[in-house]
């Protein structure tokens, strides 16, 4: 009777675990979710199907239940709030001050920013859109340049907010000076208009493929970009960053290609330039790449990377002159840039500027990390083969 009455126990669990699997499973695929119209989805639910495409046993309802629950919370403290600047300084306190969500780059999902109560600016924006459909606000995510921020908008009120820098409010022109967002990407929609739930979830795919980038599968950080930019095809940022990923890959000419769409879509996109260079570099193509970087320093005349990147360019092109200049512009933005100082001192040589090549080298034994241990040691030898060389000049 007892083994009899254990039978029936165990069976009874088997029934409860296969039930929760079940319920954990119980929402459709990730493709049969979004072919869906737009007011069949809601940002809760599809924030966290994009994060089962990372945690395949994410249990989305006890996500949604903690969701639900914060909304509950702030139905009561916004019951008499009527002014819009009112309902966003309330919805701020909540979740910064007394919920404490802070901003931290490297954490991705939803629910990575429940459970840690820290997330980058893409996953606090869905959890303040994702209470806020709730409760019927008009909340919208933004698209600039890189970042994700909200607005509250109706017609009475717009109020951006940046959820990643404390819940700071601020103008759209303060943002496009700030970010260098080129006015002809606004116009066209591509940057600071309110996205539809659809064009958001492009950005929470785009975040998906840069966690996937971050642990080096490839794969799945290329899947996840190509789904973002189909859902939303100008979405500048997809484009670059699978751009990225087809570069970290050698797949240069698929590279090439989404680097040229992100610079169609928002000129003013110097890393995609930057990037785009690089790999004319390897390609031997050297004046294209020096366009490339000219191009990336004209958007960004304090961008260090694009004139050490255009020397090497100048430097492989036997442009030696223009290189020198190059890596000692790099040097006044970057001092302890030891790569520029190796570089300079290869060109130096190369023109004959033997004090100059030296100083070079001791600057690149100063600033070069502990792993760099051989290189010093040919630049030490380096420098004692030039001074004997200078001493009978």
């Amino acid at each position: 009777m007892r083994k009899f009455i254990i039978l029936i126990l165990l069976s009874l669990n088997l029934v409860q675990i296969c039930f929760a699997i079940e319920k954990i499973n119980d929402f459709p695929s990730e493709k049969e979710y979004f072919n869906q119209p737009e007011d069949k989805i809601n940002i809760a639910e599809g924030a966290l199907i994009i994060a089962r495409g990372y945690y395949p046993e994410l249990d989305i309802h006890a996500y949604i239940r903690q969701i639900e629950t914060m909304t509950n919370t702030l139905k009561v403290k916004l019951k008499n709030t009527e002014k819009a600047s009112d309902t966003v300084r309330v919805i701020n306190n909540y979740f910064l001050t007394e919920k404490q969500f802070k901003s931290q780059n490297n954490i991705h999902f939803l629910n990575e920013l429940l459970d840690k109560k820290c997330g980058n600016c893409v996953a606090l924006a869905s959890l303040y859109l994702a209470v806020a459909e709730r409760l019927n606000l008009p909340f919208y995510g933004v698209f600039a340049p890189n970042h994700v921020f909200i607005r509250y908008e109706d017609k009475n009120a717009k109020i951006n907010i940046d959820v990643a820098s404390q819940g700071q409010i601020f103008a759209d022109s303060w943002i496009v000076k700030k970010l260098n967002i080129n006015p002809a990407s606004v116009k066209k929609g591509v940057y600071l208009r309110n996205l539809n739930k659809k064009e958001f979830f492009a950005g929470l795919l785009n975040n998906r493929g840069v966690a996937c980038k971050q642990n080096a599968k490839y794969d799945q950080a290329i899947a996840s970009y190509t789904s973002a930019i189909e859902m939303f095809p100008e979405y500048a940022d997809a484009w670059f960053n699978r751009g990225i990923a087809f570069k970290d890959t050698k797949q240069n000419d698929k590279a090439i290609q989404d680097f040229s769409k992100a610079v169609a879509i928002d000129p003013a996109h110097n890393r995609a330039y930057n990037n785009r260079g690089n790999i004319y570099i390897r390609q031997k193509r050297y004046d294209l790449a020096i366009a490339d970087f000219s191009n990336c320093i004209r958007i960004a005349p304090d961008y260090a990377l694009a004139y050490l990147n255009r020397g090497t360019a100048y430097n492989v092109n036997g442009q030696y002159n223009k290189a020198i200049s190059d890596f000692n512009k790099t040097l006044k933005l970057d001092p302890d840039n030891f790569v520029a100082c190796i570089k300079k001192a290869l060109s130096c040589e190369k023109v004959g500027c033997t004090k100059e090549a030296i100083e070079a080298y001791k600057k690149f034994i100063k600033y070069a990390p502990s792993q760099y241990a051989n290189y010093v040691k040919q630049a030490e030898n380096r420098i004692k083969q030039l001074e004997t060389v200078a001493s009978f000049q």
